[in-house]
C-alpha cells in the first residue's frame, strides 16, 4: 500500500487501525510478561530480574522495558488493569507511573492493599499522563516525576533529580566537616567520599578482605605472645614453693605426680582447645568453644573464616546462579545471599567450597525447585 495515493480519510483511518493494533499489542506484552514472571523463566535464563530479560533478552531500551515491567506488576496484582489499557483508558506511561508510586509507598512501609490499588487506579482512568502524576504527587509529594540519567559520555553521566531540603542541609554539613581535608570540595567529590564510608561499612568483599587482615597481624602478634606466656610460666613454676615445706625428692615426686594427675583429670573432663568465631544465618558473628573429647555435631552455623573466604572468592561478581543451557551467569547485585550448593538438609557442610553466592530471586528459585512439596507449600502460602 502506497500512502502517497491515500485519500485524507484513509490516511487518518489507517493511522487509527495502526494506534489500535499498538496498543493491543502493548497490551498483549504486558501480559506476555505476566505469563513469563508467573513461571520464572527470567530466572531460569539466568536473569536476575524480568527488566533485565526485558532489556537483554528481549532488546528493549531501558525506559520501555521499565513501564512494561511496571505494568506487568500493577496486572499481576490487579488484572483488570490491562483491559483499562486496552480501551485506552489509561496509557502505558500512566501505569506505569502508577506502580513506580506502589513501589515507593511499600519502600517506606506504605503498603497499599489490591483493594486500594484499585480505588486509586479507577480514580486515575481517563485522565492524562500529567494529571496522573499531578495526582501522585498530591498523595506523596516527595515523588519526582523528572529524575533522568543521560550517558553524556564514555566515563560521564548526567543525573537530574530533585532532593528534600533536609537532605541537602545534611551533605552541606558533610561538606563543612571535610573542609579541613579539601576546601573546595565539589559535589562529586563529596558524593564520592560518602560513598566509599558507606561501601567500605557494607560491601561484604571489602569486610572479608579487612577480616583477612586481622587474622595475619593476630597471628603475628600472638605467637611471640604465646612463647613469652610459656618461658614466664616455667620460670614462675620453678621459682614457687610454699613457705616451711621441706621437699624431699620422694615427696615432690609423689606431690609432682599427684598433680599431674589431677590436671589431666580436669583435662577430661574440660578438654577445650580454642573457640571458633562462626556466622549464623543471621549473619552475626558468635565465639563458640571447641572440645577436643567432644563429638563432632554438625551445626548451621558457618565459620566466619568460610564466609569471608566465599566474598572474597566471589570478587564482587554478584549471583553465582548459571543457566545450565546458555552458561549465561546472573551476575545481579542485589539482595545478594550465602546459599549451599549441596543444601544442608542433605548431608551438605558448611564449608566454603560447599558455599555460593546467589541474588534472593535466585536463591528462592532453586528452594523452590528443589522439592515438590515445597513449591506446593510456597504456591499455597503466595
Amino acid at each position: 500500500m502506497r500512502l502517497q495515493n491515500l485519500t485524507d480519510v484513509q490516511l487518518i483511518d489507517e493511522a487509527k487501525r495502526a494506534v489500535a493494533l499498538e496498543v493491543s499489542a502493548t497490551t498483549n506484552v504486558v501480559r506476555l510478561f505476566c505469563e513469563v514472571y508467573t513461571r520464572e523463566l527470567y530466572l531460569q535464563l539466568g536473569y536476575g530480574s524480568m527488566f533485565l530479560f526485558a532489556t537483554q533478552e528481549l532488546g528493549y531500551d531501558r525506559a520501555s522495558a521499565q513501564r512494561r515491567v511496571n505494568a506487568m506488576e500493577l496486572a499481576l496484582a490487579i488484572p483488570s488493569v490491562l483491559e483499562t489499557i486496552e480501551r485506552r483508558e489509561l496509557c502505558l506511561q500512566s501505569v506505569a507511573d502508577l506502580q513506580t508510586f506502589f513501589n515507593i509507598q511499600r519502600g517506606k512501609r506504605n503498603s497499599f492493599s489490591a483493594d486500594q490499588k484499585l480505588e486509586l487506579v479507577e480514580k486515575c482512568t481517563g485522565l492524562s499522563t500529567r494529571q496522573v502524576q499531578i495526582e501522585l504527587a498530591s498523595l506523596d509529594p516527595a515523588l519526582d516525576f523528572k529524575f533522568a540519567k543521560k550517558v553524556i559520555s564514555r566515563e560521564r553521566v548526567q543525573i537530574t533529580y530533585s532532593s528534600a531540603n533536609a537532605i541537602e542541609e545534611k551533605l552541606e554539613k558533610i561538606k563543612a566537616l571535610l573542609s579541613h581535608v579539601n576546601p573546595f570540595m565539589t559535589r562529586e567529590e563529596l558524593l564520592d567520599y560518602i560513598a566509599e564510608m558507606a561501601l567500605e561499612k557494607l560491601d561484604p568483599v571489602r569486610k572479608a578482605a579487612r577480616a583477612e587482615t586481622r587474622v595475619v597481624r593476630k597471628q603475628m602478634i600472638l605467637v611471640p605472645a604465646q612463647e613469652l606466656a610459656l618461658e614466664n610460666l616455667k620460670s614462675d613454676q620453678q621459682a614457687f614453693e610454699p613457705i616451711g615445706h621441706v621437699r624431699t625428692s620422694a615427696n615432690f615426686q609423689g606431690q609432682n605426680e599427684a598433680s599431674s594427675s589431677a590436671r589431666v583429670a580436669r583435662s577430661k573432663e574440660r578438654p577445650l582447645q580454642l573457640a571458633e568465631e562462626v556466622v549464623s544465618e543471621a549473619g552475626e558473628i558468635q565465639l563458640v568453644a571447641v572440645f577436643e573429647n567432644s563429638c563432632t555435631e554438625r551445626r548451621r552455623y558457618i565459620k566466619a573464616a568460610d564466609a569471608d573466604a566465599v566474598w572474597k572468592r566471589n570478587r564482587g561478581g554478584g549471583c553465582e546462579y548459571v543457566d545450565a543451557v546458555s552458561g549465561r551467569r546472573c551476575g545481579s547485585a542485589h539482595q545478594l545471599q550465602r546459599d549451599h550448593v549441596q543444601a544442608y538438609s542433605r548431608g551438605g557442610n558448611n564449608e566454603a567450597a560447599n558455599l555460593q553466592i546467589l541474588c534472593a530471586k535466585h536463591n528462592r528459585f532453586r528452594w523452590r525447585k528443589a522439592s515438590v512439596v515445597r513449591c506446593a507449600v510456597y504456591d499455597y502460602v503466595g
